[in-house]
């Protein structure tokens, strides 16, 4: 049981509705749904009355919501005194450079750097966002800093620092694309994308999507693209609206509040998420931590 989980449960408590608190607290309605389902699995309890339009505390909800909130107050309490003691005692507060992907930035990395900043009052952080193969094969780690990022098993095979071992890519989760399409789409209930169709279908792309769609088509094909976007909430909100098709999987659709049907292709890009570093370079008890940190919230995914 994680404190950040017991935070969730006192939120949809205190809203009373999971919709508006998954909305408050930045996650997808499914995704805290899960996660009120696992505390009432793992305390063996029921924590709320369901109905269709409103939810309400159990006598034994209450209880836990009240215990909850007391954990979390002495919580707070500890984290302040941490830093007051590592000030008197000079400690320097801690600085990390983590570089990550435009995927990862649109979707965990938030909720990554909220656990870090609870768990470490004072961090200093610099979060670079650079393609995949910028962050595998260009930049130089030290020992407070890490790459979190999402890479394509193509990219993963190509890069240099990766096959020869002078880095190492921790998998934490891994999905395959899709094509996303508007739930009243025409392509919302098909069972298969071809690779030839693929090619006639309208296209909204982020900037890294457009590297990796080639991998998706007949030899030689070139893609229908009719957005080519920076930003991966506009493009998924032109899916949703029906303006547009574009590639999502089961992270994305994780995270986004846009709805959208996922449709499978007839060819597969495995997408793996995670840490990558040097090896070489020895891993600070705070890099421990963050890789638990980014394991944990892809565990949400699964």
């Amino acid at each position: 049981m994680r404190m950040e989980d017991l935070r969730y449960l006192i939120q949809v408590a205190d809203i009373g509705s999971i919709s508006l608190a998954a909305e408050a607290c930045y996650i997808t309605q499914q995704g805290l749904s899960r996660i009120i389902s696992n505390l009432e699995k793992e305390l063996g309890v029921k924590l709320f009355h369901r109905t269709n339009n409103h939810i309400r505390l159990t006598d034994v909800g209450e209880l836990v919501v009240a215990r909850a909130k007391e954990l979390d107050g002495l919580y707070q309490h500890m984290l302040t005194d941490i830093s007051r003691l590592s000030s008197a005692e000079g400690q320097r507060p801690v600085d990390c450079h983590i570089y990550t992907t435009q995927l990862i930035s649109s979707t965990l990395l938030f909720r990554v750097l909220s656990t870090l900043n609870l768990r470490y009052p004072g961090i200093h952080l610099n979060i670079e966002e650079l393609a995949p193969p910028e962050i595998a094969d260009g930049v130089t780690f030290t020992p407070n800093s890490v790459g979190i990022i999402s890479m394509s098993t193509f990219h993963e095979a190509d890069s240099l620092r990766l096959s020869s071992g002078k880095l190492v890519f921790d998998h934490y989760f891994q999905d395959e694309l899709m094509l996303g399409v508007a739930e009243n789409s025409p392509l919302a209930e098909r069972k298969l994308i071809s690779a030839e169709e693929l090619a006639t279908i309208p296209l909204a792309l982020c900037n890294n999507e457009a590297m990796m769609i080639h991998n998706l088509l007949e030899p030689g094909a070139e893609p229908s693209v009719a957005l080519h976007v920076s930003s991966y909430d506009l493009c998924r909100e032109m899916i949703s609206r029906n303006r547009a098709a574009g590639l999502t999987s089961q992270l994305r659709n994780y995270y986004s509040k846009c709805p959208m049907k996922a449709v499978p292709l007839e060819k597969n890009v495995t997408i793996s998420y995670g840490c990558i570093y040097d090896p070489a370079t020895p891993k600070t008890p705070f890099l421990t931590d963050l890789f638990n940190i980014v394991s944990a919230e892809l565990n949400h995914v699964r």
